[in-house]
């Protein structure tokens, strides 16, 4: 895709947005019915029954048996662009500063969402309304990501990104000053949703944007290996600070 390439992205990449609006809800309704033990293998389980069959059967098409049938003329090649050497590209400043920015950004929002339920608990909210504000997460970063993938197609990249970076701003401020407010918990989540969902397509847009097609998977890789490592890091980080302090102010504040 090019014309609409970040539009494109965000669609194929929605699917973790369904699922931030689904989980938070079932996995809370699984815990408090069967306990936290057995949700482990029964959620496990169910994203088994939807994603395996999927892997097996539901990623061929007819272009695929084209592209494997001798006897039809090969398609041209799509004509790739860009950085041609990965070494370049790795080393660069320009790829220092959206890996970082993504890993940094994934560290802190991905360790506020995964303890969303337990924040909104000890903001004074009971576990059923917490999983719901939760759940607009979800929402949000569908929204986000949408919205996002058709902004980048038309503005600046680089303004689109900066300004959805300040969203998590805007939201810690405001989880800092909920006071018990249905209302406000629920716009600090759907603000930081909006910018959780815009991440994906900002950083995979840009990476193809500064470094081309040419060695985009390799290039790309790089940049994912830095964001799951913030993935695991970033709630383990939240977590100790609250064993450390009791409460969740101090990681908003920080």
């Amino acid at each position: 895709f090019d014309k609409a390439r970040g539009l494109a992205m965000a669609v194929a990449l929605c699917g973790s947005s369904a699922s931030a609006l689904i989980m938070p809800l079932l996995s809370t309704l699984v815990i408090d019915t069967y306990g936290w033990r057995a949700a482990v293998p029964i959620i496990n389980g169910m994203v088994a029954l939807v994603v395996l069959p999927i892997l097996w059967w539901g990623l061929h098409s007819r272009a695929d048996e084209k592209r494997t049938d001798e006897t039809l003329p090969l398609h041209a090649a799509p004509v790739l662009t860009g950085v041609t050497n990965v070494r370049d590209a790795v080393f660069s400043w320009q790829f220092f500063k959206i890996a970082g920015a993504a890993s940094l950004f994934t560290a802190i929002g991905i360790g506020l969402v995964t303890s969303m339920v337990p924040v909104m608990t000890s903001l004074g909210f009971p576990r059923t309304e917490a999983a719901a504000i939760a759940g607009l997460v979800g929402l949000a970063s569908f929204i986000g990501r949408i919205s996002t993938g058709f902004l980048i197609d038309r503005f600046n990249s680089d303004v689109v990104a900066g300004t959805l970076v300040l969203f998590p701003v805007i939201s810690c401020l405001l989880l800092l000053n909920v006071d018990g407010s249905v209302m406000v918990a629920s716009i600090a989540v759907f603000l930081l949703g909006l910018s959780l969902g815009a991440e994906v397509d900002v950083v995979a847009y840009l990476a193809a944007e500064k470094f081309g097609t040419a060695r985009y998977g390799t290039i790309f890789g790089f940049i994912n290996a830095g964001w799951f490592l913030a993935t695991a890091i970033g709630p383990l980080l939240i977590s100790l600070s609250y064993d450390m302090n009791g409460n969740y102010e101090q990681v908003i504040k920080i």
